[in-house]
């Protein structure tokens, strides 16, 4: 049985002589997205081909003559990458060829072409087909004036399901000498993405190359889905998502090497017993338990039916209770992840009604205080929602960070640093630390070279 949502991927890497100055750059970047997939996404395929070499090495080549394709080589096969993958793309060598996009866009969609030909299991619908494509697209392209071969390539493309995704980097020693080339490329890339899925996105710094690729990818699931109120008689048809969460390590279980058996599976198993302190010998049975709170010196118990029957059950609800100025709400008092208040999809007058709201907040500088009930019967959460204005291709909407409680705030005072001089470190002191920070780097013992 398949993996759910598994992914194909052919990156395409222009290392002709004008992506020089940002080829490096390039190469830590695609090392990155190698190592997000080995560690986030193992079941996922990579393909990595470079277009602009010196040399020619690609299967249209080898069938189609020596003239056809040329200065394209296939780095590495689709395959699950590994550390040898890393090391092969981390520096991608320097070529001397002419850098044509659609030729090199031509290999990737043949490649994925063969490989579902080959493999049925990858021709399922839940397995995404993705080309990456990276370029400062300065290197003219053969011209295509009827469109005839753009319209082919796309209709593969259809055909096959495949999204794509375009980086262009700019270059600014060449982006003024090469204006003419780079504006017919980019009129001729958008007749071809014009057909298919895609997301275009220029990076005006080399350096910001290496944040292309997230490090984890998540699908937008909706924590809450209905009304906000905002007043009695306006209500807003809202969805809130995850905008952003902390990263975690992955869990790990014991492990036991005691065991010499052959078919020993060496997990441990943890059982806990609970004593009267009357009586150690004996075992408290689970259903002779009940939760106890401190009261003062005394510990008062409550039974799971009395706390249920205390307990303060709200309805599922989303309320807007206030507004303040935004500088009246440090950064530093919001507290867990964030989230995304977004109008219904379907629903243009919540559109209209959120993007009236956040716009109002946005040019009076003004935060909304939300009491949230994600769902029924749960906590009751205080929040600050903050305007994010959106553009042409995203609406509107809200970021809201939950608040702190009066109980939840603690106040420390601590002496100053530079408080009494025999504590400053010394310069061995302040050296030593860098070294062990250095030290903790966990991406050094993958490819060294790569972050």
């Amino acid at each position: 049985m398949m993996a759910r949502n598994k992914e194909i991927a052919v990156v395409l890497l222009d290392v002709g002589p004008l992506m020089s100055p940002i080829r490096e750059f390039a190469g830590k970047a695609i090392c990155g997205f190698l190592q997000s997939k080995m560690l986030n996404r193992p079941t996922h395929e990579v393909e990595i081909v470079y277009y602009g070499t010196t040399e020619t090495n690609n299967p249209l080549n080898d069938e189609m003559g020596e003239d056809q394709y040329m200065n394209i080589t296939v780095e590495q096969e689709l395959k699950f990458p590994d550390t040898t993958f890393l090391s092969s793309v981390l520096s991608p060598e320097q070529g001397s060829g002419s850098s044509d996009f659609v030729d090199a866009l031509t290999i990737a969609v043949d490649r994925l072409h063969r490989t579902v030909n080959d493999r049925p299991d990858l021709g399922k619908a839940n397995v995404v087909k993705r080309i990456v494509l990276i370029s400062n697209f300065l290197d003219a392209a053969k011209e295509d004036p009827d469109d005839t071969f753009g319209s082919i390539l796309v209709e593969r493309m259809q055909d096959k399901g495949v999204r794509m995704e375009v980086i262009s980097v700019d270059v600014p020693q060449y982006d003024s000498q090469f204006a003419a080339a780079k504006k017919a490329n980019f009129e001729l890339l958008n007749r071809i993405l014009g057909g298919v899925t895609h997301n275009i996105r220029h990076v005006g710094d080399p350096l910001d190359l290496l944040g292309a690729f997230k490090s984890k990818e998540y699908s937008a699931t909706a924590y809450y889905s209905g009304p906000f109120r905002i007043a009695d008689t306006m209500t807003i048809k809202v969805k809130v998502t995850k905008k952003s969460s902390a990263e975690k390590f992955p869990s790990t279980s014991k492990y036991s090497d005691r065991s010499r058996s052959d078919d020993a599976t060496h997990t441990v198993s943890l059982d806990t017993e609970f004593r009267a302190v009357s009586n150690p010998d004996e075992v408290v049975a689970p259903e002779d338990k009940v939760k106890a709170y401190k009261y003062g010196k005394q510990t008062v118990p409550i039974s799971s039916e009395e706390e249920n029957h205390l307990k303060y059950l709200p309805e599922k609800d989303m309320q807007a209770i206030g507004f303040v100025g935004l500088d009246q709400i440090p950064r530093h008092m919001y507290m867990k992840d964030s989230w995304l208040v977004a109008p219904e999809k379907e629903n243009p007058r919540a559109h209209v009604a959120m993007s009236a709201l956040a716009r109002a907040l946005h040019r009076m500088q003004k935060a909304c205080i939300i009491r949230f009930v994600p769902r029924a019967n749960q906590a009751v959460f205080v929040g600050c929602a903050t305007p994010l204005l959106g553009g042409a291709e995203r609406p509107d909407c809200l970021v809201l960070n939950y608040l702190p409680f009066t109980e939840d705030v603690r106040s420390y005072k601590f002496a100053a640093f530079n408080a009494r001089e025999e504590l400053q470190p010394t310069q061995d002191q302040l050296r030593a630390a860098e070294n062990l920070v250095d030290a903790l780097d966990l991406a050094q013992g993958l490819v060294p070279s790569c972050c």
